[in-house]
């Protein structure tokens, strides 16, 4: 099985995903890192596949993550399940902390929360989360119908 993993933005969004493409060769899979070319050195010092990120689709589509079986994405990477729609593809947020996905336990990591705080009341601090979707939801909603290549979404 062939994995793209897309991350983006700094060393702590992409070193948590340098441990994922390893253990998945050592499994028999192959995988590539799509990152910011500023960490291609210290991804291919890891010994993990690397792709420099312009663009995700080229990665995806045509570049080093071409062919992949699934595509693994944090949550920087906003077009990541529409690339993998495109290709049609399972996509996997994956997220080495709960940015995301609303939980009861934790509230969200970007809020400072007093200690008085009920936990009933964690899962309203998501709604912060929202922001970057609507922020460049009109961006996607463009990219999904003008751009990748000229090839239909699947039905």
């Amino acid at each position: 099985m062939k994995l793209l993993i897309l991350t983006l933005d700094t060393r702590g969004d992409v070193q948590p995903f340098v441990a994922l493409p390893r253990g998945l060769a050592n499994a028999g899979h192959e995988a590539v890192l799509a990152a910011p070319h500023r960490f291609e050195g210290f991804v291919r010092d890891q010994g993990v596949p690397f792709a420099g990120i312009d663009d995700c689709w080229s990665v995806a589509a045509e570049g080093p993550g071409a062919g992949a079986d699934i595509l693994v994405h944090n949550g920087q990477v906003v077009v990541g399940q529409h690339v993998a729609e495109k290709l049609g593809i399972p996509a996997v947020l994956a997220l080495p902390i709960p940015m995301y996905v609303p939980t009861r336990e934790f509230p969200w990591a970007g809020m400072a929360i007093p200690r008085w705080w009920p936990s009933a009341l964690n899962r309203a601090t998501f709604l912060g989360v929202k922001g970057p979707a609507m922020m460049f939801g009109r961006t996607v909603d463009r990219w999904r119908d003008v751009g990748p290549a000229a090839t239909p979404w699947p039905a």
